[in-house]
């Protein structure tokens, strides 16, 4: 007679270890879907269609991993609260989970690893009293001037001058300008230095916007890999967003925002911040011939 005692304890050890072992190849697949996310190699565009195949099998690798913890746990507590559990439910899940849903795991991990290997291998003298209300006014003046060529709030993506200025207050730098002990020389140094960024790197939207939306998950948001992985595989193919508009959101909700007003084609009631398109001029051949 089987001791009802001992077979709870060898279920709950091939349970156990299942459980394990899932958590195994899901730390796995998290640390590929992170080193994929944060890698600023090149990618080339044609690769495009084979890049999807291997976020959706990541996708599906980490889901089957996190369904068989759910269900193994579960299924533990099961065993602790019921003397009648089912040891042919159990083998069957055993069977299902060792010898399908790893063997897949390993397969599409496999395959993801390979495939992300290969694609990435394809940036002033002092006033005298009665002049010195003319000097204050004098310096006002150029001041305000200074302060006129600068465009507050406004992300200006510009493909004449190869760059992306992203969003800033005047204030804020006029602040970091007074305690940055020496570090930066002038505000232009600050933008410059802060909240400029080359075109280059959009060069590629459909990693880019996968990229930046992975970026503001984990770094404004502080999300999991998950949802960042999540946002940035949704995103990646949303060929009507630009990529530094992502950039420039502070938080999800500024993303959330821009993306129901681009859904509805109002883009012009964002209001978090300007957006400027620095386009050059389209050159128009003559129909003359000489």
């Amino acid at each position: 007679m089987i001791d009802t005692n001992d077979q709870k304890e060898k279920n709950k050890e091939i349970l156990n270890n299942i459980i394990c072992s899932q958590k195994e190849s899901k730390k796995s697949i998290l640390t590929l879907m992170q080193s994929f996310a944060e890698s600023t190699d090149p990618i080339d565009i044609r690769f495009v269609d084979e890049i999807k195949n291997i976020f959706e099998d990541l996708k599906t690798s980490l889901d089957i991993c996190n369904n068989s913890i759910n269900l193994s746990e579960k299924m533990l507590q099961e065993i602790d609260n019921s003397d009648l559990f089912n040891t042919i439910v159990l083998d069957n899940f055993t069977n299902a989970t060792i010898d399908s849903q790893t063997d897949t795991i390993d397969e599409n991990h496999q395959t993801s690893a390979d495939n992300q290997k290969n694609d990435l291998s394809t940036t002033e003298a002092p006033a005298t009293i009665e002049n010195t209300e003319v000097a204050n006014n004098s310096e006002q003046c150029n001041n305000t001037l200074e302060e006129d060529k600068y465009e507050e709030n406004t992300l200006i993506i510009s493909e004449i001058d190869k760059k992306v200025v992203l969003p800033y207050e005047l204030k804020t730098l006029k602040d970091k300008l007074e305690n940055s002990d020496n570090t930066y020389s002038s505000i232009d140094d600050i933008i410059n230095e802060k909240y400029t960024l080359p075109i280059s790197l959009y060069k590629n939207p459909f990693i880019s916007r996968f990229r930046e939306s992975y970026k503001l998950m984990r770094t404004k948001e502080k999300s999991s890999i998950k949802e960042a992985f999540d946002l940035g595989f949704e995103l990646m193919f949303n060929y009507n967003l630009h990529p530094a508009i992502i950039t420039a959101c502070k938080n999800l909700d500024e993303l959330d925002i821009y993306l129901d007003y681009l859904e509805s084609g109002e883009t012009n009631k964002f209001n978090c911040f300007k957006i400027k398109f620095e386009i050059p001029p389209t050159v128009v051949k003559s129909k003359h011939s000489y």
